[in-house]
């Protein structure tokens, strides 16, 4: 076993120092796609501000981010002077942690996962204790932070079928990683089990529930000023070819009385694909308005595309209904929980694998629908709007699924908390 584990090891370094041109290329391309050079620097541990002995949280992007938030300001209430830095991926997840996130919270990329960044990275923010939020497993950021005895616990633990399907090396370098974190919050029984399966002690795995249940501030509170005047349906964080299928079916419907005064706004998961977008769907012969470019929505606008930062939750609350992109395509689904804290009714495709969880305890209390294609997907929408009250019956339920379930994320908190001291962390 301990053969196979440091041929795995071996064979990783080799991997990644062989790509490491193309992960410069690529690192430098989004840099100039919008993370800038913030983004190029720090993916290299270079130009780090960190606070002194933070709580290191990693967020994936967006989606993570947002699932950490109400565990994020209720840290900062119950710890108010303890320093938190908050790591993602993403230029999207950290703009969500600068507008969102608690004032005690920083931001910055976390390193390539190689090993001279990593360090580097550590040498410079001296970690307390790192929270992964989720799925990533980092071989080298593990166990770099093991050997320099930084706690690591895994919160909302998920794993996809993709990592479970994974090649036998790579597990080793799974089986590596987990074996010596200090916990494994996971958010259900079946993935607490996956996480035992790929290596983490039984010991140390627990189900706490699903933390993104925990949602954001209540639909009641005060809303943002509208973006859009007129009526909507809101089709979210849309990925390649969503966009044209919804364009052409939305044609065939824009003629029905219930949807000749609503507007179809699209919100790419990418926003820096608004120009392509455009270009594809000016062959359906749909009249289309690209918000990036500041254009105006007038009387013969059907179908809007939102491709900007940061506006996404304001264009949930003020839509008719929301549809869920990322799930009309082999993708694998987006966050529904969002527009289910807001009480939307909500459409989501067939697949909805990375989602499965929610999708199927949302279905289990009849608060979302769920349909085959584009076309019933349109279809639905015309119903809805037709018979508003469905939609609002919709709505209702969801609100209602997502308040019984607040409480997660201080649970999580209690048990973080339990976990870390129980190794020498101290909360300020």
């Amino acid at each position: 076993m301990m053969v196979k584990a440091l041929l795995a090891k071996w064979r990783y370094r080799v991997t990644l120092m062989a790509l490491f041109p193309m992960i410069v290329g690529y690192t430098l391309w989004r840099a100039f796609k919008g993370g800038g050079r913030t983004y190029a620097l720090q993916r290299f541990a270079l130009g780090i501000q960190s606070p002194v002995r933070p709580l290191w949280f990693h967020c994936a992007s967006v989606g993570e981010v947002n699932a950490v938030l109400p565990l994020l300001k209720s840290l900062q209430k119950q710890h108010p002077a303890q320093t938190v830095l908050v790591t993602t991926n993403t230029p999207t997840g950290r703009d969500t942690v600068i507008k969102q996130a608690p004032s005690n919270a920083q931001h910055c990329y976390l390193p390539l996962d190689y090993r001279f960044t990593v360090r580097r990275f550590l040498k410079r923010t001296q970690p307390s204790a790192l929270i992964v939020v989720e799925t990533e497993l980092w071989p080298h950021l593990f166990l770099s932070c093991f050997s320099k005895q930084i706690p690591v616990v895994i919160i909302n633990g998920r794993l996809s079928q993709r990592t479970l399907a994974a090649q036998n090396w790579l597990k080793q370098l799974y089986r590596l990683s987990l074996q010596e974190v200090t916990a494994v919050l996971a958010r259900s029984e079946e993935d607490g089990q996956h996480f035992m399966t790929l290596g983490a002690p039984a010991e140390r795995v627990k189900m706490l529930g699903n933390i993104k249940f925990s949602g954001q501030p209540p639909a009641s509170e005060k809303k943002p000023a509208r973006l859009i005047e007129q009526p909507y349906v809101l089709v979210a964080s849309t990925h390649q070819d969503e966009e044209l299928q919804f364009a052409q079916c939305w044609k065939k419907y824009q003629n029905k009385k219930s949807c000749q005064k609503r507007l179809l706004v699209v919100v790419p998961r990418h926003p820096e694909r608004g120009p392509v977008i455009r270009s594809q769907l000016a062959a359906t012969g749909i009249t289309v308005q690209c918000r990036s470019e500041s254009q105006v929505v007038n009387a013969d606008t059907r179908l809007y595309i939102a491709d900007t930062l940061g506006e996404l939750k304001t264009l949930m609350q003020h839509a008719d209904l929301v549809v869920m992109g990322g799930s009309f395509i082999p993708h694998g689904g987006q966050n529904l929980l969002e527009p289910a804290t807001f009480g939307k009714a909500i459409i989501v495709g067939p697949f909805m694998e990375n989602f499965a969880e929610e999708t199927a305890s949302l279905l289990a209390h009849e608060a979302i629908l769920q349909v085959h294609s584009v076309e019933e997907a349109c279809g639905q929408i015309e119903a809805l709007l037709s018979h508003p009250q469905t939609g609002q019956q919709l709505g209702m339920a969801a609100q209602r699924f997502m308040k019984a379930r607040r409480h997660i994320a201080q649970q999580y908190l209690d048990e973080l908390t339990q976990r870390l001291s129980g190794v020498g962390v101290t909360f300020k």
